[in-house]
């Protein structure tokens, strides 16, 4: 099924009240205005093989006038119009049910998010990139899942998830950057289930494991990769 869309999306003006110091009696906050948004999406769902396989795939287009951006001046943050952004962008995602015990999944993101003006009379600096826009963005989860000759289900799994480097805040200040990062999450699950003529009863056993490794750290630790490693052990039952 192929589709287009259309969107038009629309933010109300208004004005910061959180600020650092005091304003003087009769001083006016300081304000910010409208912002609109219109969106064009061209996409594709699709289902091959007696949907053992299933692709989507879009490409949108949004058009920001006076975007509404937080500005972080000093303790205080502060809304303002940054100015006009154009984000576009494709995404597909693909499913596959290779056989009855494994599966893949597995989808990608690219951004290409810019201004095409800047607000000269914003309060702060605006940087160049947009905050919170990676260029790129994928992942990939292979899935095995069995059946226990006792009925249990045995169900192992792995997600993989690269995301580029991006600016944290709108000024696109050098010690807020977040590098790339390369996340790992590894999961195996035992679920054993019985019926009584009562209730059903079931009892699941996870362990969950992940990994968290930045590509590239900031300049502030001077080339040095950091890896956090979190397992977490999970029995739950209920009778």
């Amino acid at each position: 099924m192929a589709y287009f869309s259309y969107a038009k999306g629309f933010k109300t003006g208004g004005w910061t009240t959180r600020l650092e110091v005091p304003l003087p009696p009769g001083s006016p906050a300081p304000s910010f205005g409208p912002e609109t948004d219109r969106t064009y999406e061209l996409g594709l769902k699709s289902e091959w093989f007696d949907r053992q396989l299933i692709v989507n795939a879009a490409t949108f287009s949004s058009h920001y006038d006076g975007i509404q951006l937080t500005y972080q001046i000093s303790s205080s943050p502060v809304t303002q119009n940054a100015g006009n952004a154009d984000i576009k962008g494709v995404e597909l995602e693909v499913q596959s049910l290779l056989n009855s015990h494994f599966s893949l999944s597995g989808n990608i993101g690219y951004l290409d998010a810019k201004y095409t003006e800047i607000n000269p009379y914003a309060l702060a600096y605006t940087g160049r990139s947009l905050p919170k826009t990676p260029r790129l963005k994928f992942s990939l989860s292979p899935d095995v899942h069995t059946h226990l000759p006792n009925g249990a289900t045995l169900r192992l799994g792995v997600d993989y998830t690269h995301t580029s480097e991006m600016f944290n805040d709108v000024q696109n200040t050098p010690l807020l950057s977040r590098p790339k990062v390369d996340t790992f999450n590894a999961s195996g699950t035992r679920r054993s289930a019985s019926s009584t003529s009562e209730s059903r009863r079931s009892a699941q056993h996870a362990l969950l494991l992940r990994s968290v490794v930045p590509v590239r750290e900031s300049r502030r630790l001077a080339g040095r990769t950091r890896q956090h490693i979190v397992l977490d052990a999970r029995t739950s039952g209920r009778t």
